[in-house]
């Protein structure tokens, strides 16, 4: 893996695209380059070449648009290619990823020193990249999904025929 750091996507909002670089200006001051793919520096990646890119970086960076916004789509892509995923706080849209199982979470200030600390504890950054392959390739499975929502459809039915 020779991409210490890697931030794919629009950068969509201001709040987004100043968190990003600020956290990209930390990380240069200490020596680390993020490769920003965001349709301004360089042109988005999709496909193969997006895997090729996951499949290079030891982390992904997550930044949310607002808030409360939603990024999952990233760690459904990042995980399977065992890229780190290093995001700011979020919502629990998604309670089956869990902080500091299956991604780091950092407050927005504390992203690059989350950062440095997994690109230089590759045995910490294994642990959490494992386990969230594991989480994707194993439990939340289309199989596994649609499982999930057919047994919510039979407790709703099975309660109304009560």
């Amino acid at each position: 893996r020779d991409i210490d750091v890697l931030w794919l996507g629009k950068r969509g909002t201001k709040r987004r695209s100043d968190l990003l670089d600020k956290v990209r200006a930390e990380l240069h001051r200490r020596g680390v380059e993020i490769y920003v793919a965001d349709n301004q520096e360089r042109p988005f990646i999709f496909r193969e070449e997006r895997t090729t890119m996951l499949n290079r970086a030891k982390i992904t960076l997550n930044i949310t648009r607002t808030w409360y916004d939603d990024n999952f789509s990233r760690f459904a892509m990042a995980a399977p290619n065992r890229s780190l995923i290093v995001s700011e706080p979020l919502l629990p849209h998604c309670p089956d990823y869990i902080a500091g199982e299956h991604y780091v979470s950092a407050p927005v200030d504390q992203l690059a020193d989350s950062i440095l600390y997994y690109l230089e504890n590759a045995g910490d950054r294994q642990r959490v990249v494992e386990n969230a392959y594991q989480l994707l390739s194993h439990q939340l499975t289309m199989a596994n999904s649609v499982r999930r929502v057919m047994d919510k459809v039979e407790e709703v039915r099975a309660s109304r025929c009560r």
